[in-house]
């Protein structure tokens, strides 16, 4: 009988139970030594090495608050949940920054930074869901006279 690794051509066969398998399945291990069928769910793939899977960001840079423009609008192309706003200050901050996430003009949340070290980051948690008709804005306040750079976190 020849070893399975020296298998060629007609010679190879489809996994176990592939003849009565649903179309758009996967065979998934029980880890037991046996194996199913079934569609893959998140529970069924190891992630632990998988960053970032349905995330997407969006990055804004302000020179301070104090510009002509404290409001700023981010379109939404498509239906998506506002994780988090990260702010990371680029250089000493002289007061500080309210930064307040409106959907549709009404505060889902807010975050006060007052820390005066360039590169120190503050994450202001949001978790708010967003469709394509709803409007994302930030509105900045305060003192500072820092620049700082704002990541916007979603999830898909």
């Amino acid at each position: 009988m020849a070893a399975h690794s020296t298998l060629t051509g007609a010679d190879l066969h489809e996994c176990k139970g592939t003849d009565a398998a649903a179309a758009n399945t996967v065979r998934v291990a029980n880890g037991s030594g046996s194996a199913t069928w079934q569609k893959l769910t998140a529970d069924s793939i190891n992630t632990s090495n998988i960053k970032n899977v349905n995330k997407q960001w969006d990055t804004l840079l302000m020179k301070s608050p104090t510009d002509p423009v404290d409001t700023v609008y981010f379109p939404l192309e498509q239906n998506k949940t506002l994780a988090t706003v990260k702010v990371i200050v680029n250089n000493t901050v002289a007061g500080n920054l309210t930064v307040a996430v409106k959907k549709n003009g009404s505060t889902v949340a807010s975050g006060t930074i007052s820390s005066t070290t360039e590169g120190s980051t503050s994450d202001i948690t949001v978790n708010t869901a967003f469709t394509t008709s709803d409007t994302l804005s930030l509105t900045f306040s305060g003192t500072t006279t820092s620049s700082f750079s704002i990541l916007l976190s979603y999830t898909l």
